[in-house]
């Protein structure tokens, strides 16, 4: 399960947001994941490493000092206070984990 925002009110993984089709394709058209977080350095970082992926508009965060990655579909990929577990959800996206054979 995609991780979720401990002790914080706001959706949870896939929960899902009301949104306008406009809000989930980047300028190009492609469809994009977004964040609902407030810009600092770090969410410029996962900007730029995740430009493929992500809408380069950021979007309010549905509470202060949290983060909130949407997908394209518009339901709550996951949700969390630190960066980094968006951008390991991001780079899993990018890299599926190998299957057994």
């Amino acid at each position: 399960m995609a991780p979720a925002l401990r002790g914080a009110r706001g959706p949870t993984p896939a929960s899902g947001l009301s949104r306008r089709r406009s809000d989930s394709h980047g300028s190009d058209g492609a469809p994009r994941f977004t964040l609902l977080v407030e810009q600092t350095t770090a969410t410029a970082g996962l900007l730029t490493k995740f430009a493929r992926l992500l809408d380069p508009d950021l979007r309010p965060p549905v509470r202060a000092g949290g983060l909130w990655l949407v997908r394209p579909d518009g339901y709550v990929a996951c949700s969390s206070s630190d960066t980094e577990v968006i951008a390991r959800y991001l780079d899993d996206v990018i890299r599926p984990h190998a299957v057994a054979a």
